[in-house]
């Protein structure tokens, strides 16, 4: 059986990211299908020992909203990268600091890959 969950909750919605950082599953962007989509750029925490959710108020200039993205966690930043709305597709790299909970736009130096979206990433910790 699943268990109550509180407080306020996320919009229905697909193709966003999901990250689990200790006890808490962090979820940024998506969207909700409809007759005109509506794309998202907000972050949730839903805290696994409560059962709780919060919509995280952050600093710093956020992402579009889009849906398709790749967001993994390296150090204490979750990197995201591309991703889709009704008007572009993307190849940006937001950096979301975990510590200070404020968003960051670093200047990525070399070619960029191509816009992508509804693509797959993954972090590896040295071993």
């Amino acid at each position: 059986e699943s268990p109550a969950i509180s407080g306020a909750k996320p919009e229905k919605r697909c193709s966003h990211s999901a990250n689990v950082i200790g006890e808490t599953m962090y979820v940024f962007g998506g969207a909700k299908m409809s007759t005109i989509p509506v794309y998202f750029n907000d972050v949730w925490a839903l805290d696994l020992n409560e059962s709780a959710w919060e919509e995280l108020k952050l600093d710093g200039a956020p992402p579009l909203p889009r849906s398709g993205h790749s967001m993994e966690l390296i150090g204490h930043f979750l990197c995201l990268f591309g991703g889709k709305n009704l008007k572009q597709v993307f190849n940006d790299v937001y950096l979301l600091d975990t510590r200070a909970w404020q968003w960051h736009r670093p200047e990525v130096i070399g070619d960029a890959p191509k816009p992508r979206y509804e693509h797959a990433s993954a972090s590896l910790s040295p071993s």
